[in-house]
């Protein structure tokens, strides 16, 4: 069963990983980092680890400004903390010793910072994580899907089969990229996926759009409905956080009635489905 975390907690355990990681303290920052994430000579995957990174700890200052919770003193010492765990994946930092950048992950208790926002930022917002054995499984059904060659000729598939390999992408590294950017690649697909459906529906025969593309829609409801915390939808309809909700909801309305009745997930029903594919904004960003 998938756990509730928040985006302070995701980021606590990310940097408690690489301050556990056990490598040659002189190593060069760059490299041990590669060895963290895993992405072998692709310097752009390494790339795209980083600038997610650095994505997510904005994300949370932005959280940070909005909780009630926090006095102007603890905001600024947040944010004051925030910023040294950026600095780590700075260009400069790069070229430096690692146990440089682990001694700013130990030092002034950054750690139990993180730990400690996560109380009000929970407040805000909170979804669910995989497991280990729900991501594993949801990436096994995704490669019995891309074994799959007859929906290849369908015009659009590239599009759906590209975004399904960058889920699958995100899933294997969850801890770095982060639910929230697993929900981004997620709508991602469903907008992909809701464009295909509208092409290739063919009222007479749904069984054979199932047989294609429903595969992929169950997918979708599968992942949405472990980041889904059932509970929370009615106030976090407000922020982009529950976008997964939305996508589920839309998604359900297309594929549930294709599906055999014992396998039709129950999911809630938001409020409001994503109009024509495009996926609510990020309200966080249009306060600026």
């Amino acid at each position: 069963m998938s756990t509730i975390t928040d985006p302070a907690l995701e980021l606590h355990s990310l940097f408690q990983r690489l301050d556990a990681h056990e490598t040659n303290s002189q190593d060069q920052t760059h490299n041990v980092l590669r060895q963290i994430f895993t992405t072998g000579s692709s310097e752009s995957d390494f790339l795209d680890v980083v600038s997610v990174i650095v994505r997510r700890i904005e994300r949370l200052k932005k959280l940070v400004h909005h909780a009630n919770g926090l006095d102007k003193l603890h905001r600024n010492s947040a944010n004051s903390t925030l910023s040294q765990f950026q600095s780590i994946f700075t260009p400069d930092r790069f070229v430096s010793r690692w146990q440089d950048a682990r001694a700013v992950i130990q030092s002034n208790g950054n750690l139990h910072v993180l730990h400690f926002l996560s109380t009000e930022i929970r407040r805000i917002v909170k979804y669910g994580i995989p497991t280990t054995e729900e991501r594993d499984e949801f990436v096994r059904q995704i490669d019995e899907v891309l074994k799959e060659p007859s929906h290849m000729e369908d015009v659009g598939a590239d599009v759906v089969i590209s975004a399904l390999r960058s889920l699958r992408f995100i899933l294997i590294k969850l801890e770095f990229f982060g639910v929230e950017e697993l929900s981004e690649k997620l709508g991602l697909l469903s907008a992909a996926y809701r464009a295909i459906i509208i092409r290739t529906a063919d009222p007479q025969n749904p069984q054979n759009l199932w047989k294609r593309w429903g595969q992929i829609g169950a997918i979708i409801l599968a992942v949405a409905d472990v980041i889904i915390v059932a509970d929370e939808l009615p106030g976090a309809l407000q922020n982009h956080y529950t976008r997964a909700a939305q996508i589920a909801h839309w998604v359900a309305e297309e594929t549930l009635p294709l599906l055999p009745t014992p396998e039709r997930p129950r999911l809630p029903a938001p409020q409001s489905g994503p109009p024509d594919g495009v996926l609510p904004k990020n309200e966080d960003d249009e306060r600026g």
